[in-house]
C-alpha cells in the first residue's frame, strides 16, 4: 500500500519568463495531522504559516500574527432522498425544511468555528459574483433562505411526522474523521435532537476516502460537503444539483430546477440580466421550495503567519493560492 507523502517542496523555476520577480527559491509544505500539530510547528519556528480553527482560532485571534483570509467555499449538508433503492425519511419535504430551520448557524460560526467563517443562508457565497446591470452582490439580490427559526422548524417537524406516520426519526450523519468535522457534528447532533424532539442523529466518521466512496454511492442519509468554485460564475454552484449531474449523489430530482438552471446555459446564455435572475430563481427552488440541501457556513481561512512573510495571495475561485509574490524579510 502506498503511503501518501506528508512533505513536499515548491521550487523556483529558473526557466520561467518572469523569474526576476520571484524572490523565494523554495517553499516547503508539511501536512500536520491536526490543528495542534500545525500550531506546534509554527510556535517552534519550523513553519511560517499554520491554519487555525475552533478553539485555536479563538485563542489566537487577538495576536498580531493572526490573519483571516476570504473564501468563497460553502459548507453544507447533503440530504439524501434515496438509499439502497428505497426512499429515506429525507424524501419528505417537510422534514428537510425542519432540519434546515433547526440549526443556529450563528452559534456554529461564532462559538464552534471561531475562525471568521459566517452563516451561509444560500447556495452561492457572498462577495463572489455581482449583478451584471447594478453591480449588487448575488447574496444581496437573492437574500437569505431558511434561516434559524425553532418555532417554524417544530411546525414542519409535526407535518413530517404526520406524513411519515411516525413520531421517531433516525438519521445517520456521515463525514470524515478530522477534528473539525467531529466538532461540527457534535454541534449539529445537539441542534437537531434538541430543537426537533423525536429526531435521533447517529454520527458516522471515517477516513475521507471511505466517506467519499459512501457518498458517491448514495450510501448515507446526511453528509457534510463543501464546494469551492473553479470559475467566477453562478453555474459552478447551481449545476451541482441538476438531476443528471455526476456529482449529485443525493437523489434530488427537480424538473423545475433543471429547466431554470439549464436555461442559463442555452436560451439565456446571451442575456446577462435574465440569466442572473434565473440563477436567483433556481436558488429559491432549491432552498425555499425544496430545502434540498442545508447550507451551513461560508469559510474564512484563519492562519498564523510569520510577520516577515508577505505577498501570499488568496483567491476566491480556482487555485486557492498564488505564491509568485511571496517575500521573506531578512531582518
Amino acid at each position: 500500500m502506498e503511503i501518501p507523502q506528508k512533505k513536499w517542496t515548491y521550487a523556483k523555476n529558473n526557466e520561467y519568463w518572469d523569474k526576476k520577480q520571484i524572490t523565494i527559491d523554495e517553499i516547503s509544505v508539511q501536512v500536520a495531522k491536526d490543528i495542534n500539530a500545525g500550531v506546534n510547528l509554527y510556535t517552534t519556528k519550523e513553519a511560517d504559516r499554520a491554519p487555525l480553527s475552533g478553539e485555536y482560532a479563538k485563542q489566537y485571534k487577538d495576536r498580531s500574527d493572526f490573519l483571516t483570509e476570504k473564501d468563497a467555499l460553502i459548507s453544507y449538508l447533503r440530504l439524501n432522498q434515496k438509499r439502497d433503492g428505497k426512499a429515506t425519511p429525507l424524501a419528505n419535504n417537510a422534514l428537510r425544511h425542519a432540519l434546515n430551520l433547526a440549526v443556529d448557524k450563528n452559534a456554529l460560526t461564532t462559538e464552534i468555528l471561531g475562525d471568521g467563517s459566517f452563516p451561509a443562508n444560500g447556495l452561492l457565497p457572498k462577495d463572489f459574483v455581482q449583478n451584471p446591470e447594478t453591480g449588487a452582490d448575488f447574496r444581496t439580490d437573492s437574500g437569505d433562505h431558511l434561516t434559524f427559526n425553532k418555532a417554524e422548524a417544530s411546525k414542519y417537524l409535526a407535518q413530517a411526522k404526520k406524513e411519515l406516520g411516525t413520531d421517531t426519526i433516525t438519521l445517520e450523519l456521515l463525514g470524515d474523521d478530522q477534528d473539525t468535522t467531529k466538532t461540527i457534528f457534535t454541534f449539529l447532533k445537539d441542534q437537531f435532537e434538541k430543537n426537533l424532539p423525536g429526531v435521533t442523529i447517529n454520527i458516522k466518521t471515517m477516513p475521507a476516502k471511505s466517506a467519499t466512496e459512501l457518498t458517491r454511492t448514495s450510501n448515507y442519509d446526511l453528509s457534510l460537503a463543501a464546494w469551492m468554485p473553479d470559475f467566477k460564475d453562478p453555474w459552478t454552484y447551481s449545476s451541482l444539483f441538476l438531476s443528471d449531474y455526476y456529482n449529485n449523489s443525493m437523489n434530488y430530482n427537480s424538473p423545475k430546477y433543471d429547466q431554470i438552471v439549464k436555461s442559463t446555459d442555452t436560451t439565456l446564455a446571451t442575456e446577462p440580466v435574465a440569466r442572473w435572475n434565473a440563477f436567483i430563481d433556481s436558488e429559491k427552488v432549491l432552498l425555499d421550495d425544496d430545502a434540498a440541501i442545508l447550507p451551513l457556513y461560508q469559510h474564512q481561512t484563519a492562519v498564523l503567519q510569520n510577520p516577515k512573510v508577505t505577498g501570499v495571495q488568496k483567491h476566491a475561485f480556482g487555485s486557492p493560492y498564488s505564491y509568485k509574490f511571496i517575500e521573506m524579510a531578512k531582518n
